[in-house]
């Protein structure tokens, strides 16, 4: 989306902010999420990476080397990210 004047990027942005825009993303996955499912995971900000996003961890849950999986420290709790997936096709290998 790009917005062509002032007035339209203000009104788009307070859209984005108001969380009045509703996105639909088309990916292409390996191995088959299913149909019909619901992901429902605070995301937030990678800690190294910090422009890229991933579902922020649990720091009451542990890994399996028995760690917390995440320095309590510094946890910081992600913001709710509600996504609907559907697999429109398979081919085996990719959706």
């Amino acid at each position: 989306i790009v917005a062509k004047t002032r007035p339209s990027l203000t009104a788009l942005s307070a859209s984005f902010a108001n969380r009045q825009v509703r996105k639909t993303y088309l990916a292409i996955t390996v191995g088959n999420p299913g149909k019909r499912v619901v992901i429902n995971k605070p995301i937030g900000r990678h800690p190294i990476h910090r422009q890229r996003m991933r579902v922020v961890p649990d720091p009451t849950q542990k890994n399996s080397s028995g760690k917390s999986t995440e320095d309590k420290g510094n946890y910081k709790p992600g913001r709710r990210a509600l996504s609907y997936v559907d697999t429109l096709a398979f081919d085996g290998k990719l959706s």
